[in-house]
């Protein structure tokens, strides 16, 4: 890509919020224990997606990983 893109990428990203990510991750552990810990990403992902969080399996997986450390 050249400079311009990447100016361009910037631009339309700078004045967007962040979501906050602790909500979607409190959200994903009441669903996991609620489901008695045998719900699986895939499942996890329809279901926050339908709540209207914007999380992919990778992320549901990472943060599911981080919780059992």
């Amino acid at each position: 890509m050249s400079a311009r893109n990447y100016a361009c990428r910037k631009q339309r990203t700078a004045g967007r919020p962040h979501p906050a990510p602790v909500a979607w991750k409190e959200a994903l552990e009441k669903a996991f224990t609620r489901h008695q810990k045998r719900y699986g990403t895939r499942r996890l992902r329809v279901e926050r997606q339908e709540e209207g969080y914007r999380v992919g399996r990778q992320g549901l997986r990472t943060a599911m990983w981080a919780r059992k450390r």
